[in-house]
C-alpha cells in the first residue's frame, strides 16, 4: 500500500473480496495479468495481490485451470472452525463488548450453538443474536437450550 509505493512507485497493491462467489472468468483474469507482470519484469514483484473469501475459494484455486494462478500465492492464511471451547470464549467476549458482565448462555445453550454454527463465526453470531431475541421475547434472563434448537431450525440455510 503506501509504504510499498514509497519505497518504489511503481509497486501496487490489489485486493479483492468477495472471490468465493466470483465466476472462472475473473480468476482467469487475475492469472493473465499475474503471467504477463512476470514476463516482463521477472526481476521485481511490482504487484501485490490479496484474495480473500471463503474455504470455497481454495477448492475453486485447485483446480486444474487455476493452478497456475494458486502456485504463485506465496502466503496463505486460513481461518479454522472454532472448537466448543473457542466458541465458548467467543460469546462471552462479544457480551462484555456489549457491557454485559453476565454469562448469558449456559452450558447446553453454548454446545448446541457450537453444533449448530458448526465454529464457524458467521453462523455463531447469528444463531446468537436469534437466541438471544427469543429469550428477550419470552422474558427469559439467559438463552435455553431449547431457544437455540428454535431459532436453528427457523434460520437453517439463511445466509
Amino acid at each position: 500500500s503506501r509504504r510499498a509505493s514509497q519505497r518504489d512507485p511503481a509497486s501496487v497493491l490489489v485486493e479483492l473480496r468477495g472471490c468465493y462467489v466470483m465466476s472462472t472468468r475473473p480468476l482467469e483474469s487475475v492469472r493473465e495479468g499475474l503471467r504477463f507482470l512476470s514476463a516482463q519484469w521477472h526481476s521485481r514483484a511490482l504487484l501485490s495481490l490479496f484474495l480473500v473469501g471463503l474455504t470455497d475459494l481454495v477448492d475453486r484455486l485447485e483446480l486444474r485451470r487455476h493452478r497456475s494462478l494458486y502456485s504463485r500465492i506465496s502466503r496463505r492464511f486460513g481461518v479454522s472452525p472454532l472448537t466448543a471451547d473457542d466458541t465458548a470464549d467467543y460469546l462471552r467476549f462479544r457480551l462484555k463488548l456489549a457491557g454485559c458482565e453476565r454469562d448469558l448462555f449456559g452450558e447446553d445453550s453454548k454446545g448446541l450453538l457450537h453444533e449448530h454454527a458448526q465454529g464457524a463465526l458467521r453462523d455463531l453470531d447469528r444463531l446468537a443474536t436469534a437466541g438471544l431475541r427469543k429469550a428477550a421475547k419470552r422474558k427469559r434472563k439467559a438463552v435455553a437450550a431449547e431457544d437455540i434448537d428454535r431459532v436453528s431450525l427457523l434460520t437453517a440455510g439463511a445466509p
